[in-house]
């Protein structure tokens, strides 16, 4: 029997491209079998709008959950959070998609812990993580073990001694009380506690009372039971997969699989801008690292990206509309520590019509940020708003091997008509300065990526809505010449554009 293939779908920016909304279209294509995600955990957002037009998100399960033929994989680069996976799983199967039989998740997969949680919600807020654990999971990946106690603790070790994960789990609550205790971190405790709700509780890391008062909020017991008896519904139901070849198996069989990847290639564990990156390798040849298939089956990689970049947490974003003011205003809180400008709290203040005309980048990108919806879908945290990047672009077309490439929300380009900073045109980043002179290369460190100035070319805009189009030859001539010039300046094939959030307003060229 002839052998199937893996195509690979990779997120070309900072995650939240549109990339399940792709796979969407490739699963219906009836071309493949499996879906297969490779990197990552509950950080990602993937939403999905259903047939009677609500929206799911998901957070660890592949986007090809609406396809009761397509098998779902969860490769071993994965890290998953059993209690959330369940809810995740519960929520889908009410929605009347019943995962039996179809979701294997590697039992090589690491399992985040109460403890990776508690740890990334108290220190992570300095580089703007989602509190999800990911970062501290993928640690203990590394560490493997600290003396006698195993840090690294998959599916594997609960299913094959549940009593000695649930000795080292507290055995790691107690090691990182201890480090709490330090004086550096009472600031972040005591936001902690903060946000979880107590409020005006102020624990000194030093003081006697903190490890039980600590414990009375955080419930330690309680959440590794959650744990266990999520990871034992997820056995008892089939989902925990022990064959590691099995992806394999399929493939050799004559199946074809669709690798799906979390976040985006800018936020690489080893390439992105460190701290300022992700716990997960995010490029396209993880996949098979990551997917537990061998590369022997590649065929295809398909990179996504959007016309109206946007990144969520702090870090270096060279084309964001507002620069600095931009990251704090996203970053900002109200007095009990919850997100301040929220999609609806947006709503309130601005009129997006007088923020379109602004001459103030920073406005504008609130105006981008509003009409396209761009909020956090695991976090609601406002995204912050960029210019069309295609000189980074043109570099992980090249690092990623895209063949074909994929542009999401082209419609909302139309809002650069009649604006008064670019002279009513769309801007596009051609080139990347520092210093004054323009740089071949795209910096790797955060802090060089954050002195680096932006260089512009435009390109005309329209004014037309685009939504209801479906045929290229349609588009308005602008939108035609805007392909034209990133195939052109990429050297790589566009074969879609998405001119709308639902799933059928999609071009395909």
């Amino acid at each position: 029997m002839r052998p199937g293939y893996c195509d690979v779908i990779v997120g070309l920016d900072n995650g939240d491209e549109g990339k399940g909304k792709e796979i969407d279209h490739r699963i219906e294509t009836g071309e493949y079998h499996i879906n297969s995600r490779y990197n990552g955990g509950p950080n990602a957002g993937h939403s999905l709008v259903l047939p009677d037009g609500t929206d799911l998100v998901l957070h660890t399960l592949p986007s090809a959950v609406l396809y009761p033929h397509i098998q779902l994989s969860i490769g071993s680069g994965c890290v998953v959070d059993p209690v959330k996976l369940l809810k995740e799983i519960h929520d889908v199967e009410s929605r009347g998609y019943d995962l039996s039989g179809r979701l294997h998740i590697a039992n090589t997969t690491q399992v985040i812990s109460p403890v990776h949680i508690l740890l990334d919600q108290v220190t992570g807020a300095l580089v703007g993580t989602t509190g999800n654990g990911i970062g501290p999971a993928y640690a203990d990946k590394a560490t493997r073990s600290d003396g006698q106690n195993l840090k690294h603790i998959r599916f594997a070790e609960f299913l094959h001694n549940p009593k000695k994960v649930k000795q080292e789990y507290f055995s790691h609550y107690r090691d990182l009380l201890d480090v709490l205790r330090l004086s550096k971190y009472r600031t972040m405790i005591n936001k902690y506690l903060i946000n979880l709700g107590p409020k005006g509780v102020y624990l000194e890391p030093g003081d006697a009372k903190f490890p039980s008062d600590f414990d009375r909020y955080f419930n330690i017991e309680r959440k590794v039971e959650q744990s266990i008896e999520a990871v034992e519904i997820l056995n008892k139901r089939g989902f925990i997969n022990r064959d590691p070849l099995w992806l394999t198996k399929q493939v050799q069989s004559g199946k074809n699989v669709l690798g799906e990847g979390a976040q985006g290639a800018d936020l690489d564990v080893t390439k992105g801008p460190v701290p300022f990156n992700t716990g997960s390798h995010t490029w396209s040849g993880y996949a098979y690292t990551g997917g537990d298939l061998p590369p022997r089956y590649h065929r295809h990689t398909i990179g996504v990206t959007k016309a109206i970049p946007s990144r969520v947490g702090r870090g270096p974003f060279v084309s964001e509309l507002g620069s600095a003011r931009s990251d704090d205003y996203c970053a900002e809180r109200d007095q009990s520590g919850q997100i301040k400008y929220t999609i609806d709290r947006e709503a309130e203040l601005y009129d997006v019509k007088k923020l379109l005309q602004s001459t103030d980048p920073f406005e504008f990108g609130i105006a981008l940020r509003m009409l396209g919806k761009e909020y956090g879908a695991t976090t609601a945290r406002p995204r912050r708003m960029g210019v069309f990047d295609i000189r980074k672009l043109l570099h992980n077309c090249i690092a990623q091997g895209i063949d074909e490439l994929v542009i999401s929300k082209v419609d909302c380009l139309s809002a650069y008509h009649g604006n008064n900073i670019w002279q009513g045109k769309i801007p596009l980043v051609t080139s990347y300065l520092l210093h004054g002179q323009e740089l071949d290369t795209i910096p790797v460190t955060a802090d060089e990526l954050s002195e680096v100035e932006p260089g512009y070319e435009t390109v005309d805009s329209f004014e037309e809505n685009i939504s209801d189009i479906r045929d290229f030859a349609d588009l308005p001539e602008a939108v035609q010449k805007f392909v034209q010039r990133v195939q052109e300046y990429t050297r790589t094939q566009v074969r879609a554009i998405g001119v709308g959030p639902k799933r059928e307003q999609m071009i395909y060229l």
